[in-house]
């Protein structure tokens, strides 16, 4: 057996997937005014600035040349084959970015790996700023992808949904959410009303759904040189972020435990009391006014506006802010592979964000096994089989498998000596 190229491997895996299910593919609405981009194998460079004009053509482009990725353009433009200066911008989608990559995972310190690509000192975890050893800033990153790391994904995925739906008044119709096939999930407002956003109208959006700028004054949640947080008697009328974080308050107050209350801000010693002396049948009105007793026992003004502060961040969407105000974004295609894993870009719409299972859902290669020398990765689930963990050995295994190994950087492919 001996080892063959991975790159070479890779694109000859694509392309037997994308000769089979080219079909799959589905480029977005007015395709035909959409700039397209491709990453290849051989060296890893974008090529863009192409444009088709019938899916055909653009399946048989894909087939033929298998890309490690295939992205298109958010924006619409009346000549997108030319370069940025003459396309002839005509606005827009809305699109956003959610990736466990901005998310701080504790799992991260277990599966995520660095190496300085200037003295080759290794550590856990996300790179640092620069490298302990010699000052480099230039990392190689291997990172992996996980269930904690989806799970932590989709429920910030759940609360952009809620805010574009609740508090911007889009209809679920207008939402397009796919899972990248890595470790995150776009979504796409599809509206002819947010199309002519500028860059700046799109980081006001953006810092919305951040909780960035929010005066807890003016939406009549803590008043300056207030004692305590200002409570409605019923929340049928709040909206926008107020409720969002009157909710918080009273579900971690009424029901979370210790630990949530002391992730909030709480001091530890009045988490405990408030779990030990609350009934677990509380209602709103019952919580408030716990509340409210809190204020002249162990709660002051300046605690409130920490917990109020710590309880926004828990609830924004951490979205990634250069994809959304960019109006030229490129973004992946629906139903191609993503190289990093092998995986599909897959659409799930909104009501199936929660349910989606990745691991199952977006397999891309399943056709037959392949052998491979494996370096060093964890145990992983994939298309219902438990995987790992492996080091230093080979395996052969189902090609979804294989292949993401590979494509993780983590394995190399092995051929039988002909």
């Amino acid at each position: 057996m001996t080892s063959v190229s991975v790159d070479q491997f890779l694109e000859e895996k694509f392309r037997e997937y994308y000769r089979k299910n080219s079909h799959r593919i589905m480029p977005p609405e007015k395709f035909e005014k959409r700039e397209f981009g491709f990453i290849y194998f051989k060296n890893r460079v974008m090529v863009r600035h192409r444009q088709f004009t019938s899916v055909s053509d653009l399946r048989k482009f894909i087939t033929d040349s298998a890309p490690s990725d295939v992205y298109y353009s958010t924006a619409y433009y009346s000549k997108p084959e030319e370069e940025m200066e003459q396309k002839g911008w005509l606005g827009a989608d809305l699109v956003f970015d959610i990736d466990a990559d901005h998310i701080p995972t504790p799992c991260k310190e277990t599966h995520d790996q660095w190496t300085c690509k200037k003295c080759g000192r290794s550590g856990k975890g996300g790179a640092p700023q620069v490298c302990p050893s010699c000052n480099g800033d230039r990392f190689d990153d291997r990172t992996w992808i996980c269930g904690f790391c989806i799970k932590e994904a989709k429920n910030e995925t759940l609360k952009l949904a809620d805010m574009l739906i609740e508090d911007y008044g889009f209809s679920r119709k207008d939402l397009k959410v796919f899972f990248t096939g890595h470790r995150g999930y776009h979504v796409h407002v599809m509206s002819d009303t947010i199309q002519s956003l500028s860059s700046d109208e799109r980081k006001e959006i953006v810092d919305y759904v951040l909780g960035i700028g929010i005066d807890l004054d003016e939406i009549d949640v803590l008043q300056e040189n207030s004692v305590r947080p200002s409570l409605p008697e019923s929340l049928e009328e709040t909206r926008g972020w107020k409720r969002r974080i009157i909710h918080k308050l009273i579900d971690v107050f009424g029901k979370g435990t210790p630990e949530e209350l002391v992730g909030l801000g709480v001091k530890r010693s009045v988490a405990k009391m408030v779990t030990q002396e609350r009934d677990p049948s509380l209602q709103y009105e019952d919580v408030r006014n716990m509340i409210y007793g809190l204020e002249s026992r162990t709660m002051a003004g300046r605690s409130w506006e920490k917990v109020i502060n710590r309880t926004i961040e828990n609830c924004s969407a951490r979205v990634d802010t250069v994809v959304t105000t960019d109006v030229h974004r490129l973004i992946r295609t629906k139903e191609t592979l993503n190289g990093r894993t092998g995986m599909r870009t897959v659409e799930i719409g909104v009501d199936n964000i929660e349910s989606f299972d990745p691991f199952n859902q977006a397999l891309g290669i399943t056709d037959g096994e392949t052998t491979i020398e494996v370096d060093e990765a964890p145990q992983f689930n994939l298309g219902g089989t438990t995987f790992g963990p492996y080091r230093k050995q080979r395996a052969t295994l189902p090609a979804e498998a294989a292949v993401l190994l590979i494509c993780k950087g983590k394995a190399r492919p092995v051929i039988a000596n002909v």
